[in-house]
């Protein structure tokens, strides 16, 4: 039999709009870990946001992700104050993908270095600025107490690595085998993609956008394309923030580094090859370039393309 230092509690939480394959995945997940012989007993129960739940010692809150557009009301799916009986009893809370959005509305991201899909990281940042750091490169981030994990699979790693947490790394390796899983290796930057916003009805920032696309191979200055708009580079910088919270240089190198995921996606070109082709003289530069926007080298996103 099972002790009661040898159980886990683990509360996954079905809220309005939430993935039901998540939830339903991760319930399997945690029942394999069983058939590995885990050195512990995931109590996996299905409860409804708000539902009036014990709050028991040293349980595992989950929120699975969910792909609605727009998002929904995240701010009632559960009181602050649950949360913090959470946290006071040894607990832990983890979110996935946009679920983070709740315990941000909760207050529990305050300080802390947090990841969500990299889609709608600048959200996050702009909506709760308490968060110490939005980091969009990475998988997942445990901060002990509350974890959160990027995409919408990413419930995988979520499950994998709270399996490790509490039976072990064998016991999780096997489970990430047998389910053809990566374990441990993956990171959102080998994923994320800059997708511009042209929706924002700005004129010159639209302008300056089709300057940018259109120069992408030939490293042009942001004097260069203030010029081109007709505009001082103080205005465009300034205009910039406003409408996409991101400097113009930011923006042109957002977008070169795009154009080298994609031609390094097609495997027809080397490293080399790729930055000669976005004006570069020396690969040096565009490696730094390319590592300082995806937080990986070229060679390094190459190797998983």
């Amino acid at each position: 039999m099972t002790s009661d230092l040898d159980r886990v509690p683990v509360n996954i939480v079905c809220y309005d709009g939430a993935m039901r394959s998540a939830i339903y995945g991760m319930v399997d997940l945690f029942s394999l870990a069983a058939r590995f012989g885990a050195g512990c007993h995931f109590d996996v129960r299905l409860i409804e946001s708000n539902e009036d739940v014990l709050v028991e010692e040293r349980a595992l809150w989950l929120l699975p992700p969910c792909f609605s557009d727009p998002l929904p009301d995240f701010s009632a799916v559960m009181p602050t104050a649950h949360f913090d009986g959470i946290l006071q009893k040894g607990g832990v809370v983890a979110a996935c993908c946009a679920s983070t959005f709740i315990l941000a509305h909760a207050g529990l991201l305050s300080g802390r270095r947090v990841t969500t899909h990299w889609a709608i990281c600048h959200r996050l940042r702009s909506e709760f600025p308490l968060i110490e750091s939005v980091v969009s490169e990475e998988m997942l981030i445990d901060e002990g107490a509350v974890v959160t994990a990027a995409g919408l699979f990413a419930y995988q790693d979520l499950v994998l690595h709270f399996i490790a947490r509490y039976a072990g790394y064998t016991c999780a390796k096997s489970v990430a085998d047998f389910s053809l899983l990566d374990f441990g290796s993956r990171a959102q930057a080998f994923y994320q993609r800059f997708i511009p916003d042209k929706s924002h009805g700005d004129k010159v920032v639209l302008e300056a956008q089709q300057v940018c696309e259109s120069g992408v191979g030939k490293r042009l200055s942001i004097a260069t394309i203030a010029a081109k708009c007709c505009v001082t580079e103080k205005t465009l910088s300034r205009r910039f923030q406003h409408v996409l919270k991101m400097a113009p240089k930011r923006y042109y190198d957002e977008l070169v580094t795009e154009k080298a995921r994609q031609l390094l996606d097609a495997r027809q070109l080397s490293v080399q090859e790729v930055a000669y082709q976005l004006g570069f003289d020396d690969v040096s530069n565009f490696t730094r370039l390319f590592k300082r926007i995806s937080g990986l080298s070229p060679a390094e996103y190459a190797s998983r393309c």
